[in-house]
C-alpha cells in the first residue's frame, strides 16, 4: 500500500511539473541603453534597431535599463528610447552615470537615480 501511495505522489508531483513548466515566463532585459557609449549615434541606432526588430519577431517585451548620461550625450538619445516605448517596451533606470556603488555615499546614489529617472520619465505614456 505504501508503494502505491509514494509512485501516486511521484505521479501528481510529474504532472504538476510538467504543466509548471509551460507557465514560466521569463523577463528581458537589456542593460546600459541606449548602447555602449563608445558607439557613434548611427551605430547605436542601427543596434538598437536591431534588437527591436528580433523583439518584434518573437513577440517579446522586454525591458531597457537606461543611463541618463548616455542619453544626453547623444543626439538621438531620447528617440532611440522613444523607438522602445513605441514598440510597447518599458524602460528602467541604470542611474545617470552607471557608476560603481560601492564608491558611492547613500545621498549619491539617490541623486544618480533621481537624475538618471528625470532623463527618460517624460518619454513613458502616463498611466492609465
Amino acid at each position: 500500500m505504501l508503494k502505491r501511495i509514494a509512485i501516486i505522489t511521484l505521479a501528481v508531483v510529474v504532472m504538476t511539473t510538467a504543466a509548471n513548466a509551460q507557465s514560466r515566463t521569463v523577463a528581458l532585459t537589456f542593460d546600459d541603453l541606449p548602447g555602449a557609449d563608445s558607439q557613434e549615434p548611427t551605430a547605436l541606432a542601427e543596434t538598437n534597431a536591431a534588437i527591436l526588430q528580433a523583439l518584434d519577431r518573437h513577440h517579446a517585451l522586454a525591458t531597457g535599463f537606461v543611463i541618463g548620461e548616455r542619453v544626453e550625450a547623444l543626439p538621438n538619445g531620447r528617440d532611440l528610447l522613444k523607438s522602445w516605448i513605441d514598440r510597447g517596451h518599458d524602460l528602467g533606470n541604470h542611474t545617470n552615470s552607471h557608476r560603481d556603488l560601492n564608491e558611492q555615499t547613500v545621498q549619491m546614489f539617490a541623486d544618480e537615480v533621481r537624475k538618471g529617472e528625470s532623463v527618460f520619465r517624460p518619454l513613458l505614456p502616463a498611466p492609465r
